[in-house]
């Protein structure tokens, strides 16, 4: 008997199931969600090795905020480096606005 211990739907295009599939058997969402599938993305499973459907989302799923951070390595940066960095990066913003509104302000008067 094939029992379903976790379903996570994030980064799915299938936001949510009916329920009738989720607390009904197990293999009868199976059946929903391969049907669900694209047909040349089965075509493009080998034969002889059989992926399921969640192992296949798993692979196609978009990557996350937490993924991304992890990636430019600011996930491991403590709250005060991040909000010093975030201040910094406003600055910056707010120079070059400054900077910009002086010169529109000297060509009005040109």
């Amino acid at each position: 008997m094939i029992t379903l211990r976790k379903l996570l739907l994030a980064g799915n295009p299938l936001r949510t199931l009916r329920s009738s599939l989720v607390n009904g058997p197990t293999t009868a969402l199976l059946k929903y969600l391969r049907s669900r599938l694209p047909k040349d993305e089965e075509s493009a499973a080998p034969s002889a090795v059989k992926q399921d459907p969640f192992a296949l989302a798993a692979q196609s799923s978009l990557t996350s905020k937490v993924d991304l951070l992890l990636e430019s390595g600011e996930y491991f940066l403590s709250d005060q480096t991040n909000q010093a960095k975030k201040w910094q990066e406003k600055q910056v913003k707010q120079a070059a606005k400054v900077t910009e509104t002086k010169r529109k302000r000297e060509e009005a008067f040109l």
